[in-house]
């Protein structure tokens, strides 16, 4: 049971890190972008939501076997970090000031649903009924430590970029929203 559990933990890890899927990654780059160490409760709050979300999908996939068309789920994730890098452009415009993370809780596990789609159908196939459930434990335990460890480099480099050039902190939200958002985009029209 203990060996189930650490197998589905570093699966879980490795899944948020790996290089060759990087939409955890750039997701939670994006969301830990305007924040410095002030608000970690606020992205220890999202990335928990992500992952529940994330799991629910995996559960409910395993359980029920959701009938999902896969080639939307796949343009649907990198969509969802789209989003996240519009809505840092536009944080300062008009309403959107006042709004722009009112409603980013239900967003950011909504987003975790769509990632675990795009993960349920292999997940699926590697899980064993009689441990099905600390499998999905060990995996959710992984990606939200891998995901916490991505939040804690961006709020180390915020300090850093603060306390050394202050003044184009703005620079290096925009420009990694930018970078991020091309490369996002990149995935989605990868995938079509």
């Amino acid at each position: 049971m203990l060996e189930t559990f650490l197998f589905f933990l570093k699966l879980g890890t490795r899944h948020v890190l790996d290089f060759n899927g990087l939409d955890h990654f750039y997701f939670f780059i994006t969301i830990a972008l305007p924040f410095t160490f002030d608000k970690w409760l606020k992205l220890l709050k999202w990335v928990t939501l992500f992952t529940l979300g994330h799991c629910l999908t995996l559960f409910i996939n395993y359980y029920f076997k959701l009938s999902v068309d896969y080639y939307w789920i796949e343009i649907l994730i990198p969509l969802t970090i789209v989003y996240s890098c519009v809505v840092l452009f536009f944080k300062k415009y008009g309403n959107w000031k006042q709004n722009i993370f009112k409603y980013f809780s239900l967003l950011t596990f909504l987003f975790g649903l769509i990632h675990g789609m795009g993960f349920g159908r292999y997940f699926s196939l590697i899980v064993q009924e009689d441990s099905s459930l600390i499998s999905l434990l060990g995996f959710a335990f992984g990606i939200e430590f891998a995901q916490l460890t991505i939040v804690s480099a961006v709020l180390i480099f915020n300090a850093l970029i603060i306390k050394f050039f202050n003044n184009k902190f703005k620079i290096w939200i925009y420009g990694g929203s930018f970078i991020i958002l091309i490369l996002s985009l990149k995935m989605v029209f990868e995938r079509l």
